[in-house]
């Protein structure tokens, strides 16, 4: 039976007088992964504030049980700017380095007490605490450890940042928009750390294979009501459309969005295995229910205008090569785009994805190369949008600032009323008059993309449009894009919407290949994860491997010095060199396949001692994988000795 951590009994909360959270009451389990969601400014991350202990609930009580390690991730990290990278980390194993200190000084009194906390600090990770820094910053891809916090990227402190949890190996992680300023490569790694980790999660975030992959249970957060849901997204979506096609509250907006998303959901991915059988059936039931309150007459209701007419030549790269103080971000990108291409931009963080849009707008110049405009090409930035809304202005003036009554989406010919229009993105009429100052981050998003969307443009450059982008939100944008009858290059990390509207690829490779590789691959992105990616991480693990067994010969022939050396010189000739006997050449063909055994060996017992939890949950099979470890390194050590002897002997021969 699972263990109770904790219990929300009738929380309760407002903001200026508004009602965010109602008699919110639930319970979670140790293990249990949960997934908040709800519209931007519904009050998700004020829920875990008052879970965490940061915030006071108006009414009602959070009850924890007693000693539960807790540990929260937030939005934006607070770290101290002025220490390095390995203190900030080190600062998140306190309690550990406490315990260890404290063990330190019962161990030399002889007291009593010495074997409970000597239990503690095999929970909380060993004794190797260095170690343990060092593998987590490499599996993250944290940044130089002597590095100042106050010089990374937003990007590098939000690893560090989840570094710091992942070393605290809590019972309980909070963790508010996890996904945010992370690359692809760094969410695998989370979903498959948090999925095999033992503690309880409860995360916000609008990353929905994020939330399909690694979530149990959904709470939604809407009007003030906290409604709990069994299973993934996915299963959300289906139990959700059930509940508003029986319900006589449901606008028509709302049936086309879910309608949308339900259809995806059938055809993504994900759904193919053999697996998603039943999740099928249920969604196939849920569509059929909302098709019976009129659902499919809205599906395609959004509609573009013809924009300005697309020539011949749209966009080309001819050999563009761009670098940056020596670093080489683009190496030779040739490409032309064609009508109706869709392209998702994807790599690491500062590999280039946003200077590669610069090039395209002409703020910035390739150093090689030449990147060539069509005559006819018309393009609308989305950056520009967010920091061009006047914050004195109404919301109704940012989209209509004549004052017009009808808008023009695409600039084409084609109109849609004002009031209809703000109503899409999620703007009913009362909120019309409100100024932009006084808009949440995400409203303001929101309002972006509606104005955005208005431009009289063919080619739309998007830069992380989906930042800080509720899930109504996305969608909308999503139906808005794949309608769109121009063509779009869009930056994000998000993969669910890579998949739902890119027709292509551009993919910074410099983690796998050289920098400045830039490789374009035709259909989304599982096509490219599927097969290009495949290939490049398997290619890395090969080169890892013979970069690890050159280092290991290395370090053994520093340890052996030449053969011969070590004889007492007697003043004869030198003896003649012998070569190998039949025996010695029957050892060093078996010596090769041997090694490759050993490497593997140690490839495994490495990933069983990096496991979450293990230290914690089995201490005694954790040491016993690190002493195997141990004398499997020590022996493969022995055997690249034993082969460079004999390949020495050999090869002075020949």
């Amino acid at each position: 039976m699972s263990q109770n951590l904790l219990s929300l009994d009738g929380v309760t909360k407002s903001h200026d007088g508004r009602p965010l959270i109602v008699d919110a009451t639930m319970g979670i389990d140790a293990g249990n992964k949960i997934g908040i969601i709800g519209a931007n400014g519904a009050g998700k991350s004020t829920l875990l504030n008052i879970i965490a202990g940061r915030l006071d609930a108006d009414a009602g009580r959070v009850i924890m049980r007693k000693n539960t390690r807790m540990a929260f991730l937030e939005q934006v990290p607070t770290l101290d700017p002025t220490v390095t990278v390995r203190d900030a980390l080190e600062d998140g194993l306190v309690e550990l380095r406490r315990a260890i200190e404290a063990y330190q000084r019962a161990a030399t009194n002889m007291q009593a007490e010495s074997a409970p906390l000597l239990e503690k600090i095999e929970q909380l990770g060993g004794w190797d605490y260095q170690h343990r820094i060092d593998e987590v910053a490499a599996q993250l891809n944290v940044p130089n450890l002597n590095a100042e916090i106050g010089h990374l990227s937003g990007g590098e402190k939000r690893r560090v940042a989840l570094a710091q949890v992942v070393l605290q190996q809590p019972e309980l992680l909070l963790v508010d928009e996890p996904t945010n300023h992370l690359d692809t490569n760094t969410v695998d790694w989370l979903e498959q750390w948090l999925i095999e980790s033992k503690a309880a999660v409860i995360l916000v975030t609008h990353d929905r294979y994020f939330l399909d992959d690694v979530v149990e249970h959904l709470w939604e957060l809407r009007e003030g009501t906290l409604k709990s849901y069994a299973g993934n997204y996915t299963d959300y979506l289906a139990a959700r459309a059930i509940e508003m096609a029986h319900s006589e509250r449901t606008q028509h907006r709302q049936l086309r969005i879910l309608m949308t998303e339900l259809e995806w959901a059938r055809r993504s991915p994900s759904a193919r295995s053999t697996k998603q059988q039943a999740r099928l059936e249920r969604l196939d039931k849920a569509q059929e229910e909302l098709s019976k309150r009129g659902g499919e007459t809205f599906v395609n209701e959004f509609r573009f205008g013809k924009p300005p007419r697309l020539g011949g030549r749209i966009l080309e790269f001819a050999d563009v090569h761009m670098s940056y103080a020596e670093r080489s971000l683009i190496d030779g990108l040739t490409l032309e785009m064609c009508r109706g291409e869709r392209i998702g931009i994807i790599g690491p963080n500062g590999c280039g994805k946003s200077t590669l849009l610069e090039l395209i707008l002409g703020n910035q110049k390739p150093t090689t190369g030449h990147i060539t405009i069509g005559k006819n090409t018309r393009m609308a930035y989305f950056d520009q949008q967010r920091a061009l809304l006047d914050p004195q202005a109404t919301v109704r003036e940012i989209v209509a600032p004549d004052g017009a009554d009808v808008v023009a989406p695409g600039g084409g010919a084609a109109t849609v009323v004002v009031q209809a229009w703000l109503d899409r993105f999620g703007f009913p009429v009362p909120t019309h008059g409100r100024t932009v100052d006084s808009l949440s981050g995400g409203e303001r998003n929101r309002l972006a993309i509606a104005r955005f969307l208005l431009e009289e443009a063919n080619l739309l450059l998007l830069d992380e449009p989906t930042n800080d982008l509720d899930i109504p939100t996305l969608n909308i944008l999503e139906d808005a894009l794949i309608h769109f009858p121009g063509c779009v290059l869009v930056v994000t990390h998000d993969r669910y919407f890579l998949d739902k509207v890119c027709t292509g690829i551009i993919a910074f490779e410099y983690e796998y290949l050289e920098p400045g590789t830039v490789t374009f691959v035709q259909g989304n992105y599982s096509h490219y994860a599927g097969v290009r990616l495949k290939e490049l991480k398997e290619r890395a693990a090969t080169d890892t491997k013979d970069r690890a067994r050159a280092q290991r010969q290395q370090r053994a022939s520093e340890r052996n010095e030449p053969h011969g050396r070590n004889e007492k010189t007697s003043g004869k000739p030198e003896s003649k060199k012998k070569g190998l006997t039949y025996g010695e050449r029957i050892e060093l063909e078996k010596l090769e396949p041997t090694i490759e055994e050993c490497d593997a060996m140690i490839r495994n017992l490495e990933r069983e001692l990096t496991a979450p939890d293990i230290w914690r949950d089995d201490p005694g099979k954790a040491r016993t994988i690190h002493d195997e470890l141990e004398t499997t390194r020590k022996r493969s050590a022995e055997l690249f000795a034993r082969w460079e002897e004999l390949m020495t002997r050999r090869e002075q021969l020949n």
